[in-house]
């Protein structure tokens, strides 16, 4: 289904009626409302209002228009900050994250979880009577506006709570967190507190664990609503994820929720369609089943740089990956462009003027109804993913520009770019089904990912980084780095940064960064060398004696990883940037026409490959 996030607070009351009409009639079947309606709905404490919110769901009833329900606790109101101000959040400095925003809330204070608890349960009471209500979405986009981490008292107290429980005793928790460095031994639990900001570098075991329990603390935090709602309604429960997004374990969430939802934006000024499509993956593979996208950029956004103009053209194609990618509702943020508020340039599917009669955008969404999307296809190439590795590399690294989740994405890409479609895999995830199967920079690696590794008999490409760390973020000490399969032996005596090296292969050239290893090889077979750099001459890349597993002792860009991929997998095309394949079809994201092969693919086109 089609959809729109809508803002009826925002606009005459009367306008409701005209909307709601326009929607119907353009294809428009789901809405999303209420997520930021706090102040609307409880105008004071307990003083409550839902005359608006009620005639919404009358019209949406009347007319035929289903509802997702959000619970507005991305933004408590002034009432209820101004009486409690303990509720807000401190960052790292100590300092107050004030109300004039939104998400200015600690999810761990008790009186924030009460506050929460009654509006959510006033909602679920009311409407969950009501047959268009389709689905519940708890709060908005946990951890946006670099709101995931709080350092406050009642996080102080509750990150105790958790290490006691964790650890049992302190002795355990000095061991685990390296304590006899730089003299941080604890006494006792009550010792502990955030991790705030220091002169000097924090103590990384620390901070993992900080981690993992604001991953925890949000989750217990959505589990509240979760739980009232459920006393009253037995309509589905999501949340809307976020794009790149590594601060919070979204697999240690997924279970809270009965489908997966996600906000499409994109992060970088220069689009590129294959972190979109990455990300759908991502998101797919969270339960392994279709999920809804509950908000779709419709253009211009107003957070970035520079505020890309998008045609409509551009949003067609967007529109159409997502469901080829998995998804099975699309809701477009917003329906209105608004004059006013922090969001004002950001573009909506009608104007400033409310004109829905001449709106390019809602007769794309009335065109898009009449297509059938296919469903996601099988892929043979599987990339392993870990939040839990994403945390270590943001903690500390020998290259702090690597970002993980780039380059996990740059790897995605060259394997699109060769036509190839991929899934995401986590470690409970069955490796054996695809034929090949990617590890990618991954510092810990549980015993359970490692064991379906080692009793792989297909093709396997492991890189440098990967299975560097314990779980408790120490580096692997009293034995040898590096990897120990049956085919492919070998010890990292060293390993360091670099700028910009060479390496050869097969008198072609790839670029490397970031990462350079001293590799002793044990078993198995020197695939390229270095042609540059301090290890100039010495192995790069490793194959193993069957061929079956490739290791790459460094971090490739995207041209050279395809380059590399040529004389592993087979492939029958190499696409440009922003196009891509996916179920037999070739996109254009580019308002550039594309040439590859024998095919010409003029701005924007979309065409099957029969």
């Amino acid at each position: 289904m089609f959809g729109v996030d809508y803002y009826p607070e925002h606009w005459n009351k009367n306008r409701i009626e005209i909307d709601m009409k326009s929607m119907v009639n353009n294809g428009v079947k789901i809405i999303r409302v209420a997520e930021f309606m706090w102040a609307q709905m409880e105008i004071e404490e307990g003083i409550f209002n839902f005359d608006l919110l009620d005639h919404v769901f009358e019209k949406a009833e009347e007319i035929g228009l289903k509802i997702i329900l959000g619970t507005p606790t991305a933004t408590p109101p002034a009432w209820l900050i101004r009486k409690h101000p303990e509720i807000l959040q401190k960052d790292e400095y100590g300092h107050v994250r004030n109300f004039g925003s939104r998400r200015h809330y600690c999810y761990n204070n008790k009186v924030y979880r009460k506050y929460s608890g009654i509006i959510v349960e006033k909602m679920a009471e009311r409407y969950s009577k009501y047959n268009c209500l389709y689905a519940w979405q708890i709060d908005n986009e946990f951890g946006c506006e670099n709101t995931t981490y709080c350092y406050c008292k009642d996080c102080d107290s509750s990150f105790k709570e958790y290490l006691k429980e964790i650890y049992d005793n302190v002795d355990v928790l000095n061991k685990n967190w390296g304590t006899d460095f730089w003299s941080q031994k604890y006494n006792d639990f009550s010792q502990i507190e955030t991790p705030k900001k220091t002169n000097a570098f924090l103590n990384p075991h620390q901070v993992l664990d900080f981690y993992r329990f604001s991953t925890e603390g949000i989750g217990e935090f959505a589990k509240i609503q979760i739980d009232i709602i459920k006393k009253y309604s037995d309509k589905p429960i999501t949340h809307n994820f976020m794009v790149n997004f590594g601060e919070i374990d979204y697999k240690k969430h997924h279970e809270l929720y009965d489908f997966i939802s996600y906000d499409n934006y994109m992060p970088v000024q220069d689009y590129n369609p294959m972190i979109a499509a990455f990300n759908f993956d991502l998101m797919y593979a969270l339960k392994n089943k279709e999920f809804t996208i509950m908000e779709q950029q419709p253009g211009r956004v107003n957070w970035q740089e520079k505020n890309i103009f998008y045609s409509v053209d551009w949003l067609n194609n967007a529109s159409t990956q997502t469901f080829m990618h998995g998804a099975n509702n699309l809701l477009y943020f917003r329906w209105r462009a608004l004059p006013y508020g922090a969001e004002q340039f950001h573009n909506g599917i009608i104007g400033y003027d409310g004109d829905t009669e001449n709106s390019e955008r809602l007769n794309m969404i009335k065109k898009l109804n009449q297509i059938e999307f296919e469903k996601k296809e099988k892929a043979d190439v599987a990339i392993y993913f870990d939040y839990q590795s994403n945390w270590m590399h943001k903690i500390n690294n020998v290259s702090k520009d690597f970002d993980y989740f780039m380059e996990v994405i740059n790897l995605y890409e060259a394997f699109k770019r060769m036509k190839k479609n991929v899934d995401i895999v986590f470690e409970d995830d069955d490796f054996s089904k695809y034929e090949t199967l990617v590890i990618p920079y991954s510092y810990y690696l549980s015993e359970k990912a490692m064991g379906k590794i080692k009793n792989r008999d297909k093709k396997t490409i492991l890189t440098c980084m990967t299975g560097l760390k314990e779980y408790n973020n120490h580096i692997k000490s009293d034995e040898k780095l590096g990897f120990h399969l049956k085919s492919l032996d070998f010890n990292i005596n060293d390993f360091g940064a670099i700028e910009e090296e060479k390496i050869s292969l097969s008198g072609k050239r790839l670029i490397s960064n970031y990462w350079i290893e001293d590799i002793e090889l044990l078993k198995g077979k020197v695939y390229c060398t270095w042609e540059s750099g301090p290890l100039r001459n010495k192995a790069s890349i490793l194959k193993s004696e069957d061929d079956k597993i490739l290791y790459i002792g460094t971090v490739l860009n995207t041209e050279s990883l395809i380059e590399l991929l040529k004389e592993f997998i087979d492939y029958d095309v190499i696409l440009p940037k922003k196009v891509e394949y996916i179920n037999g079809k070739y996109i254009n994201f580019s308002h550039e026409k594309k040439l590859f092969g024998n095919i010409e693919l003029r701005p924007y086109e979309i065409r099957s490959e029969t």
